[in-house]
């Protein structure tokens, strides 16, 4: 097995996790990811990371959570721990004082304050350190995350997509990060053309066979098909049609709403 398809796991592996033998459903530990994620872009934006480092770090969290319990480790404060970590992985580094501050804010309110020469604070620097150790252990110093949205990238230049349509399979890739566990079980370039896919069906966008007669996502990955692509849709449907989060109703409920996120 390739180093990079230990992080690839099986249904089975999926629906049998840490967090289901301390009972939790599978729908509350998508729910848990959800909010780990959402917590996680927040931190990112307001340190000012680029998307592709608030990425790692959402699948980070994902991998942490296949071998490490909800119930056991708290969800923020390990999100938190990611994000200083991709932060060092994608020479992005933030001081570990403006993300402990940060993380302290947003866990206990923004009006919440945390003195650096406190014994509070040292606490939750040390608390936030044996977090990105666990973190680095259970991930075996593999820092490396093969990202969809480079791909999402190269199949819109391949095809000749206009802005929108970039920017609506980009929002797509984004979301499939936030509000499901797509990146624990299809590699990213199938991914990313499940994204693009979509976001032709969003815009009513049609491609054109290539001249050799071969579709577009062949030259992504040849073992992709439109069952492959259709199958994805589903799965990500299902996933989001039982999602709390509030990008539900603006993501995809009526193809007007592709118009919203373009204008906003």
């Amino acid at each position: 097995m390739e180093m990079s398809d230990r992080w690839y796991f099986s249904v089975d592996q999926l629906t049998s996790t840490p967090s289901r033998k301390h009972g939790v459903s599978i729908e509350k530990e998508m729910k848990y990811r959800q909010h780990a994620a959402a917590f996680i872009q927040s931190m990112g934006n307001r340190l000012l990371l680029d998307q592709l480092c608030i990425s790692t770090a959402i699948v980070f969290m994902h991998r942490f959570y296949m071998f490490h319990s909800f119930v056991e480790v708290p969800m923020l404060r390990l999100s938190a721990a990611a994000v200083f970590l991709a932060s060092k992985a994608e020479s992005q580094q933030r001081r570990l004082e403006h993300v402990v501050k940060l993380s302290h804010c947003l866990i206990n309110g923004h009006t919440a304050t945390l003195d650096v020469r406190s014994t509070a604070y040292q606490e939750k620097e040390h608390e936030l350190i044996a977090l990105e150790q666990a973190l680095l252990l259970t991930l075996g110093f593999d820092l490396n995350v093969d990202h969809l949205h480079p791909y999402v990238e190269r199949i819109c230049k391949m095809v000749n997509a206009g802005k929108d349509l970039t920017r609506v399979s980009n929002l797509i890739a984004t979301n499939s990060l936030h509000l499901t566990n797509m990146c624990l079980k299809h590699k990213p370039r199938v991914v990313a053309c499940f994204c693009f896919h979509l976001a032709c069906k969003w815009t009513n966008w049609e491609i054109e066979p290539c001249s050799k007669g071969k579709d577009w996502f062949h030259y992504i990955d040849p073992s992709v098909s439109y069952k492959t692509l259709e199958g994805l849709i589903h799965e990500f449907l299902d996933v989001v049609e039982i999602s709390p989060h509030k990008l539900k109703q603006r993501l995809f409920v009526q193809k007007s709403y592709v118009k919203d996120f373009l204008t906003e």
